[in-house]
C-alpha cells in the first residue's frame, strides 16, 4: 500500500501562485516541489475550489 500525502490549503495556494507567476511549465513547478505534475494539475484545476475555501 502506498502513503498517500496530503497537503494543506496554504500550499495548494503557494503552489498554484508559483505556477500562475513563474511562467514554468507544470512540470517543473512540479519538480521544483518535489510533487508529481498530475497532482499539481489537479490543485491548479481546482483552484478556484482551493481559493475559495475558508
Amino acid at each position: 500500500m502506498r502513503n498517500q500525502r496530503k497537503y494543506d490549503r496554504e500550499f495548494k495556494i503557494n503552489a498554484v501562485k508559483l505556477y500562475q507567476e513563474s511562467g514554468k511549465t507544470l512540470e517543473a513547478v512540479g519538480k521544483d516541489l518535489g510533487i508529481p505534475k498530475t497532482t499539481l494539475y489537479g490543485t491548479y484545476c481546482n483552484r478556484a475550489f482551493v481559493l475559495a475555501r475558508p
